[in-house]
This record gives C-alpha cells, sequence and structure tokens, in this order.
C-alpha cells in the first residue's frame, strides 16, 4: 500500500488551493519530483506539480482540463513527456 502524502504545510495559500482542487487523479498518474518529496518528506519548499505516468503515449491532458478554474496554456507533448503550463482563472 503507498503511503498517502500528509505534509502540506510548505504550501502558500495559492498552491494548496489547487491541491484541494485537484481531487483524484487517474490510477496511472503519479505525482512526482520536488513537491512529491515536500508532500511526503517535508523534504524542501516546492511551487509546481510535476505529474508522470509509467505508460508510453499517455497524456492526461482531460485530467487537467477538469480541475476548476484553470486552463491549460502552452502544452507541448515529447517522447514520454508533456510539459503544460496551468494557469488559474477568477473565482466567482
Amino acid at each position: 500500500m503507498v503511503e498517502q502524502p500528509t505534509r502540506t504545510d510548505f504550501m502558500d495559500g495559492d498552491m494548496r488551493r489547487v491541491w484541494d482542487d485537484l481531487g483524484p487523479m487517474p490510477g496511472d498518474l503519479r505525482l512526482y519530483g520536488g513537491t512529491a518529496l515536500a508532500l511526503y518528506r517535508n523534504h524542501r519548499a516546492s511551487t509546481d506539480f510535476d505529474f508522470v505516468t509509467p505508460i508510453p503515449g499517455v497524456v492526461h491532458l482531460d485530467f487537467v482540463h477538469s480541475i476548476p478554474y484553470f486552463e491549460v496554456r502552452n502544452a507541448v507533448g515529447g517522447i514520454g513527456m508533456v510539459d503544460a503550463e496551468i494557469v488559474g482563472r477568477h473565482r466567482p
């Protein structure tokens, strides 16, 4: 069983709202990088979310597009990766 991340004290208010808005992720999508380490080990501060999937060619932009109050800009796909800028929109 995978330990669930619990350390969110390093997040500022905006980052915490994004984290709370993410909700359930597709089963093969994993949080990766500095934010993952910070969430599990309080290893350092981080300001972005990096997600990966082990399945070649799978891009979860549908998941990204489903996040409330956010839009995707500048999505660039490569071999085994997608880099996308996600920008917040005004909340009502």
